[in-house]
């Protein structure tokens, strides 16, 4: 905490504080099924390394919290799961912190589905062949690879046997960044490279096939469907999302059907307190028939 400024650190204490209450702790303790105190030390680690961070509110902070540990997944910056990153909010004027999901985060909970037997992304470059590219993704041995990255794929295959894949070029990837971040425009206007896009595009890039490839084909867990919902997102202790980096156009889904199959598990992750009866309830997320309305009701 050595690098923050005062007004910095009396901040990030708050936030420790915050987080320490028993309240928040027996929420988090709930979720991740153990003690919380080292989940804890690890995203205070996270936020006394960033200034930025540091400032950020603590209800922003928490949300982002408890929604890495409705997922089980860490925020530790250093395995790539999921990240706490600083806004800016326009409206507010307040430091805020995000919750953002990352690629390997997003191949933890499609593999944990049950329903996914291979996911994976890779860079493509301007000497592959198909048959290059496949035995990129299929093969145990490494394979070597020349030239210069043209774009990124991303490729799954369900335990059914259906295959699905999504190709973006570079140039496409840069349209995307501009249009969903904010951040990443307004640094390149102004020739600089602030933004997470621009200081980790290879991970930015692989999310982003990735996140698209199972948003079109992926069979949807609960799980993932939270994930989706919730990446890029500014959280309230509520579940409630608001984009900050991008108010005009987030990449906010449409509400989603819970099919029968998926029901006892939607149900369970209620009852777990993963997911909270308003949020499954919330119409703008969820697309429940009546009869299994009713059955959230009386949850």
């Amino acid at each position: 905490m050595s690098n923050l400024t005062q007004q910095q650190k009396q901040n990030a204490l708050a936030i420790k504080q915050t987080l320490s209450n028993p309240s928040v702790m027996k929420r988090i303790e709930e979720m991740i099924g153990r003690k919380s105190d080292s989940y804890i030390t690890s995203v205070m680690q996270v936020i006394n390394s960033n200034g930025l961070l540091a400032q950020s509110t603590p209800e922003s902070v928490i949300g982002a919290v408890y929604t890495a540990c409705a997922l089980n997944l860490p925020l530790n910056n250093n395995l790539g799961f999921a990240y706490i990153v600083p806004f800016k909010n326009r409206q507010s004027g307040n430091q805020e912190a995000q919750f953002q999901m990352g690629w390997k985060g997003y191949l933890q909970l499609a593999q944990r589905s049950g329903q996914i037997k291979k996911i994976a992304s890779i860079a493509v470059y301007d000497t592959d062949t198909e048959e290059s590219v496949k035995a990129r993704l299929t093969s145990f041995i490494p394979q070597k690879v020349s030239g210069e990255v043209i774009g990124y794929l991303a490729y799954l295959e369900t335990v059914t046997g259906f295959e699905a894949h999504l190709t973006m070029t570079n140039e496409e990837l840069e349209q995307h960044a501009s249009k969903y971040s904010q951040t990443y425009k307004t640094a390149k206007s102004k020739g600089q490279n602030y933004s997470v896009w621009h200081q980790n595009w290879d991970a930015m890039c692989q999310k982003t096939v990735i996140k698209l490839l199972i948003s079109k084909y992926a069979p949807m867990s609960v799980e993932l469907q939270q994930a989706i919902e919730f990446d890029q997102a500014v959280i309230n202790e509520d579940g409630e999302a608001s984009y900050v980096d991008n108010e005009q156009e987030s990449e906010k889904p449409l509400a989603r059907l819970i099919s029968e199959d998926q029901f006892p598990q939607f149900v369970a992750a209620i009852e777990a307190g993963s997911l909270t009866k308003e949020h499954a309830l919330n119409p703008d997320i969820y697309a429940l028939s009546e009869e299994q309305k009713k059955i959230v009701e009386v949850l």
